[in-house]
């Protein structure tokens, strides 16, 4: 049922996506669209450069939390490298930067887990999750996708299947990750730093 849920989902945002006839790669039609964020996305503030920076290597350590569902509007798009938003309740624009070699794949697919026309359904999470979503956190016995959703997608660098491998690993910062093992009703049941 989940697995229908986001094919729905990404067949509902290519529907738009073809309907507006352009892509999100270096499409100046963009700008000033709105979208919302399908994770939480945690930022560092660059204040001496005007802008919260969200690498999609998505640095788990970095403080400011961007939630799921904020209402942004595009503000740039640098084909292939990097978007910037205008996000309700930020004082700077959350600039989205793609980094290939981390993502594996293209920027569009990138944006497209990042972003979409319309909010994440919360329905589907348990009051408990919804907590755990609302501050970016994690423990033992949430779902999966309430964990991807809380501190949002992880480097495909350093994990295989995001939606069925046995872990997920996401970097704290740079050179300190943590492993995230689900059981086989993909709840989550153990992390290691």
């Amino acid at each position: 049922m989940q697995k229908m849920k986001k094919i729905l989902g990404l067949l509902n945002l290519i529907l738009f996506l073809s309907l507006s006839g352009s892509s999100f790669a270096g499409d100046k039609t963009w700008v000033g669209k709105t979208f919302y964020l399908q994770t939480n996305i945690k930022a560092k503030p660059l204040r001496g450069e005007g802008y919260y920076h969200a690498p999609s290597t998505n640095f788990i350590g970095f403080k400011e939390l961007v939630p799921v569902n904020s209402e942004c509007v595009v503000k740039s798009v640098e084909e292939g490298e990097s978007m910037d938003l205008n996000c309700k309740g930020m004082d700077m624009p959350l600039h989205l930067e793609y980094i290939k070699k981390h993502s594996l794949v293209g920027f569009e697919e990138y944006l497209n887990e990042t972003i979409a026309a319309k909010p994440l359904d919360m329905k589907q999470f348990s009051k408990r999750e919804l907590e755990l979503i609302k501050g970016g956190d994690f423990e033992l016995g949430m779902s999966r996708k309430a964990l991807l959703t809380s501190l949002g997608i992880p480097p495909r660098s350093l994990n295989g299947n995001l939606q069925t491998g046995k872990n997920l690993i996401y970097q704290k910062m740079r050179f300190n990750k943590y492993r995230f093992d689900f059981d086989d009703k993909d709840k989550l049941e153990k992390v290691k730093n």
